[in-house]
């Protein structure tokens, strides 16, 4: 599945260190495999939120996505790979899926066609079905 973020989306919304300090065994070097998983896992998060109101996969995601899925990975490999000090990513986190939340309501649309299973054009399809009413106003009294 396509990811809304890479490495270099990373490197350009942190400092250096800090993503050196989560994303490496010795604190030198970036393991592009552990923020190659933390960026598939935040991808797949948003997704959650995405699936139903838009079409997926996203061939074009806007830039809003790239940046929340920035904010994920960096709270999955601080709430991972750091044992204190991650109460900045976790409130970029929090934020971030609170956002999410309010994208799959419908109260934030990101411009993009919507999907063919919907939640409005599920409800439009509703069919109400009831027994006959046992009680009414005029019982015959």
């Amino acid at each position: 599945p396509p990811m809304y973020a890479t490495l270099a989306d990373l490197q350009d919304r942190t400092i250096d260190a800090e993503l050196t300090d989560l994303a490496s065994e010795d604190g030198r070097w970036i393991d592009e495999a552990r923020v190659a998983r933390a960026l598939a896992d935040a991808s797949a998060e948003i997704d959650s939120y995405l699936q139903g109101r838009y079409a997926l996969p996203i061939a074009t995601p806007p830039a809003v996505l790239t940046r929340v899925a920035c904010d994920i990975a960096l709270y999955r490999l601080a709430a991972h790979y750091r044992t204190e000090d991650i109460a900045e990513p976790r409130k970029r986190y929090e934020d971030a899926v609170a956002w999410l939340g309010k994208v799959a309501k419908g109260m934030v649309d990101l411009g993009l066609p919507a999907g063919g299973d919907t939640p409005a054009s599920r409800v439009a399809d509703a069919i109400v079905t009831a027994p006959d009413r046992v009680f009414s106003r005029d019982m015959g009294y």
